[in-house]
């Protein structure tokens, strides 16, 4: 008999190996054998990045709401749920998870960051800018966020901020 512990170690291993189907097998005949046990967030979230992986987009949408049904605050649910919301071109719902999960996480940068290029796709750019600018203040060395931003206003980048990326990238093995 395996415990829920020894299930997630295994699937753990195999989701970092892209072995969705397997993981997924795994984790399906676990609930399967066992109707009356506590099945914890963590459970879900693998049975979300198994489908997720596996391009199941409603399945991984159900598993990451039975996760905010144990822990409504969890902020990487949240974005990855409006990521889904993305996908299915739900722009209001995939803003406001975003948002929520900024709201729980004020640092969380991969939301911010998530946020700001939904903004930008959409063409509110302002908005994009504002959040851009706030994942620049989140995280600093992440080169990525200053392309992003100067797609949308080419004059963003001072003098100072130029120089910063040279040095950057002069370090950067490419």
């Amino acid at each position: 008999m395996h415990n829920q512990e020894n299930i997630l170690k295994k699937t753990s291993i195999l989701i970092n190996e892209r072995k969705f189907g397997e993981a997924k097998l795994l984790l399906l005949n676990f609930l399967k054998n066992r109707k009356n046990i506590k099945i914890s967030q963590r459970f879900y979230y693998q049975l979300y990045q198994v489908s997720n992986g596996l391009r199941e987009f409603k399945n991984a949408k159900n598993y990451l709401e039975k996760c905010l049904k144990i822990n409504e605050d969890n902020h990487i649910v949240l974005n990855n749920l409006a990521n889904i919301f993305l996908k299915e071109k739900n722009i209001m719902k995939a803003e406001k998870f975003y948002l929520k999960s900024i709201d729980k996480k004020k640092d969380y940068s991969v939301a911010t960051i998530n946020l700001a290029i939904l903004y930008e796709q959409v063409g509110r750019l302002h908005e994009a800018k504002k959040f851009y600018l706030k994942a620049i203040n989140l995280e600093p060395k992440r080169i990525s966020i200053y392309y992003n931003l100067s797609r949308i206003d080419k004059n963003i980048i001072n003098e100072t901020k130029i120089d910063f990326l040279k040095d950057l990238l002069k370090n950067e093995k490419l």
